[in-house]
């Protein structure tokens, strides 16, 4: 008997009502959806900052702690810089033009490391279709390091999570640069995708965008800084273990916080709410209407409004945020928000609630298959 696929209610009138109220928006101010100057603005300082540390790194000499403190502004703001502008783009929501767009996001990507189009797949592919539902989002997935979700089952060396979680996020940006994006490369099926095909080009973009990192990143430091290698090689870790915690203290408790709901379907694969109700309880804003956490984390602050408007940049989530809490309020939903300390504190706080929790009774993830038509924003692989 084939497994129920799962799907989400039909809209309840939140949907239809928030984006009525966000067109109206853009009607009234006549502004466009995509990129603004201040998404430009922001892509030319950091961009500006990581040439200025790289070139000073090459050509100063000033020893290992200086060349260490030129390495980390180059790393942190290339991670600033895929943030806000590479994000907006893996949505097309830079210039609005798909290739251009994913171009965009795929070179900035390189130099992080991480190749653009497998990160695009999983992310606007399974993510946002389905934010925390276990077995069909690929950002829960379960591992034997975390337990994220309370729906995944508990090891035993789990019930110490809170306390070295921190040590396992220094290393989210090397497992993605060396383990997980060779995974996915051969991966046919990821949570719920299926068929996955890639490209010859994307493929051989792939290798060629490792071969620049490396060239960037360990080859030319190694040959050009007066360092021992080991020094080289030491700092190369240091920096991509400050980028790791960056971007995952930015983001971590958008979606794994104590707030934040894990629904499971029903018998029949039934979600217990409409997709866009869904996208609500399952985020957590952090200061949403800041304009210094909006230049920091490029709109990853306004979770709720870029879930529900993933092809707006983030460029206007803080104008649209009040819109979207008003909305969710008075159609009965909970909206969650916090600080940014408060998102970390929360997220810690779950860890260590799932430390305690006992194993889910069973895993639904084989018991219904992912339907990813219901959040509209599916774009499949290239064949």
């Amino acid at each position: 008997m084939a497994a129920p696929r799962i799907r989400f209610l039909p809209d309840d009138g939140f949907r239809t009502a928030v984006t009525a109220r966000v067109n109206e928006y853009f009607a009234q101010t006549g502004k466009a959806r995509t990129a603004g100057p201040a998404i430009y603005a922001k892509a030319i300082i950091y961009g500006a900052l990581a040439v200025v540390a790289y070139l000073a790194l090459l050509t100063l000499h000033g020893g290992a702690l200086v060349s260490l403190g030129l390495a980390l502004g180059y790393g942190v703001s290339i991670l600033f810089l895929a943030m806000n502008l590479a994000h907006d783009a893996a949505h097309t929501a830079v210039t609005g033009h798909r290739r251009t767009d994913f171009l965009i996001q795929r070179a900035v990507f390189v130099f992080l490391g991480v190749d653009g189009y497998l990160w695009r797949m999983r992310h606007d592919g399974s993510h946002h279709v389905f934010p925390n539902v276990n077995g069909c989002d690929i950002d829960i997935d379960q591992n034997p390091i975390l337990r994220l979700s309370p729906n995944h089952g508990a090891r035993p060396w789990q019930r110490y999570q809170h306390l070295y979680a921190v040590f396992a996020y220094m290393l989210t940006l090397l497992h993605s640069i060396f383990v997980s994006d060779l995974i996915y490369l051969r991966k046919t099926s990821l949570a719920n995708m299926r068929g996955i095909r890639h490209a010859r080009g994307d493929v051989a973009m792939f290798w060629a965008g490792k071969a620049i990192y490396f060239t960037i990143l360990l080859w030319v430091p190694l040959s050009m800084l007066d360092l021992p290698w080991w020094q080289v090689l030491l700092g190369y870790v240091l920096v991509t273990a400050v980028q790791s915690l960056i971007f995952v203290f930015l983001l971590v408790g958008t979606h794994f916080s104590i707030e934040a709901s894990f629904p499971k379907p029903d018998g029949s694969g039934t979600m217990p709410t409409s997709w866009a109700a869904h996208a609500i309880e399952t985020s957590v804003d952090w200061s949403p209407e800041s304009r210094l956490a909006h230049f920091f984390s490029g709109g990853a602050n306004a979770h709720a409004a870029h879930h529900l408007f993933p092809r707006v940049s983030a460029s206007h989530y803080a104008a649209i945020t009040s819109i979207v809490r008003a909305t969710a309020r008075e159609y009965g939903l909970r909206y969650n928000e916090t600080t940014f300390l408060g998102a970390i504190a929360r997220h810690f706080s779950y860890l260590k609630s799932l430390a305690r929790e006992e194993s889910a009774e069973r895993d639904f993830r084989d018991e219904c298959e992912c339907d990813d038509r219901d959040g509209g924003v599916y774009v499949s692989p290239a064949a």
